[in-house]
Parts: structure tokens; C-alpha cells; sequence
């Protein structure tokens, strides 16, 4: 193919500068510069929308996936529980975490946790669950704090109010105050042998930790760092009430409970020993 000779030609869809060109802009050129501008600006405001959209906050403000700093936020659970009652017998049980569903997710987020006692509700009944009650226990540290509950275990999400442009009512706060403790937990975690396990709580006035000892960790204590707590032996029946510095230890194989009776909250570690791994050691 030969070259054409003829001059180039202006094309409809482009757009040229100098006098000629003044005024010329296209409808569809002005709604796609319309809509850039609109999205840059979207971008740029979703992550500072978190007093807009409040009750999607949570211990770290804005929405999932828009908050600047999502990523350096760091979180370990360490125990989830949920717990159903049924509305008509009193009945109570307890689900496997995660139970028909395969996110994660709504371990952290209040409004997550909102829809999926929402859908537990629609779906227990099948199995012979009436009017169904959902409660939640979830236990995480973020950032290396102490572990805490992140909601109020005695309310029933099913029934509880939850609204984007208000703040969750039942979303327990973060224990900001503690933070100075991390440096502290690091210096008891790095004084452990390799046998040993540490798990640091805290926990709010008037809750209650309800915990089981394997029968492999023969060498529980716990001790309080802060505050007063009750434990109570459920087996044996008996209470004994601990003081900031003092501790006890736990007997394998049975359940107990650690109540939080001071006015501010409680602070408290686990020492596990696992003996069984020990002895293995010891006399292969």
C-alpha cells in the first residue's frame, strides 16, 4: 500500500487545543471528566468516613477494605465461642465456630457479626431450635495487647440494635489504657522455656472467664497483674479471690472460672506447662 496524500484529518472523538477548538467539548467528555473527578474524590474521602459510617467501627475506625491503615494492624484470637438458647425450652448449646459459613471475617467486625446472627437465626430452626438466641465470646489481642473480648457476651445479636450511622452499643471498647504493657508481656514471654506457654487477659467488671485445663497441662497457674478476680473450682466448689501479685495454681482436667470483682478492669496471666511433653522428654 502506497502512502495517502492527503492531509490528516481532525476525528470526532478526539479532542484538539488552540482557538478552533474552544468550546467544542462533547457531551460524553464532559460526564467522563465528571466522573473521574467524582471518583478520585470518593477515593480519597472513604477513608476518613468513619464518622459518617460509625457502625461499621470497630477497634480501628473507617470501613473494611477502605481504612488507611487496615494492614498494620496485626490480631490473634484466642478463643470464640458462640452459644445459642432457644427461645421457647431455655435450652442451651454451643455451635463450632465458623459454622455454615467460610469466612473469618466476622470474628472482628460488629456488623459482620450482626448478619451472621441473623442468618444463625433463620437456620436453626431446622434443627428444632425455636426462636433462637445468638451470643458471642470472642477473645482477641491486637497488636500485641492483652487478649480481650471484643463484645458483650450477654447480649443476643439477634435482637440487638445495630444501625451504619450509629455507634454499636454492644461493641466492647479497646483497653487503650493497657497499652503501655506490651513491653512488659514481651519481658515475661522471653523469660519462658520452651515448655512453657503464657496468654495474657484482660477483662472487663462484672464478666467472667470460664476456662478448661487439659489434662496434658499439668502445670497451670494463674496469676493477676492488675486488679482483683475471683476463681471459682466449678468442681470442687470452692472460691479463692486473688489480689494484684498473687496466684494459684489451676488443677488439669477440670473446669473453673475467673471473675473480674474489682471496679476497674482485671489483668491476668496463664502459665501452661505442658508435663506430658516434658516426661516424653525426659525418659524417651
Amino acid at each position: 500500500w502506497l502512502p495517502s496524500t492527503e492531509p490528516p484529518q481532525p476525528s470526532p472523538d478526539c479532542h484538539y487545543g488552540g482557538r478552533r477548538a474552544r468550546g467544542r467539548l462533547r457531551p460524553r467528555q464532559h460526564l467522563a471528566a465528571a466522573f473521574t473527578i467524582l471518583y478520585v474524590l470518593e477515593q480519597l474521602f472513604l477513608p476518613y468516613s468513619h464518622f459518617i459510617t460509625q457502625g461499621y467501627n470497630n477497634w480501628t475506625n473507617g470501613l473494611y477494605g477502605y481504612s488507611w491503615d487496615m494492614m498494620v494492624h496485626s490480631r490473634f484470637h484466642q478463643h470464640v465461642k458462640i452459644t445459642y438458647r432457644d427461645g421457647l425450652t431455655g435450652e442451651v448449646g454451643y455451635l463450632k465456630p465458623g459454622a455454615f459459613t467460610q469466612s473469618r471475617r466476622w470474628r472482628d467486625h460488629a456488623d459482620m457479626l450482626k448478619q451472621y446472627s441473623a442468618c444463625l437465626s433463620r437456620l436453626l430452626p431446622r434443627y428444632n431450635v425455636s426462636q433462637p438466641q445468638i451470643y458471642f465470646d470472642v477473645w482477641v489481642s491486637i497488636n500485641e495487647r492483652f487478649q480481650q473480648r471484643l463484645v458483650d457476651p450477654r447480649v443476643d445479636l439477634v435482637r440487638a440494635p445495630w444501625s451504619p450511622w450509629t455507634p454499636t452499643p454492644w461493641l466492647l471498647p479497646l483497653l487503650v489504657d493497657l497499652s503501655p504493657w506490651r513491653q512488659r508481656l514481651q519481658e515475661l514471654e522471653a523469660q519462658l522455656d520452651g515448655h512453657t506457654d503464657a496468654v495474657f487477659i484482660a477483662d472487663f467488671p462484672g464478666l467472667h472467664l470460664e476456662n478448661f485445663v487439659s489434662e496434658d497441662l499439668g502445670n497451670t497457674s494463674l496469676r493477676v497483674l492488675r486488679g482483683q478476680v475471683l476463681v471459682e473450682l466449678v468442681e470442687q466448689q470452692q472460691n479463692r479471690s486473688l489480689q494484684e501479685g498473687e496466684g494459684m495454681q489451676l488443677p488439669a482436667g477440670q473446669y473453673h472460672k475467673v471473675h473480674t470483682v474489682s471496679p476497674e478492669p482485671s489483668c491476668y496471666m496463664y502459665l501452661y506447662v505442658n508435663t506430658t511433653a516434658l516426661e516424653l522428654e525426659r525418659n524417651p
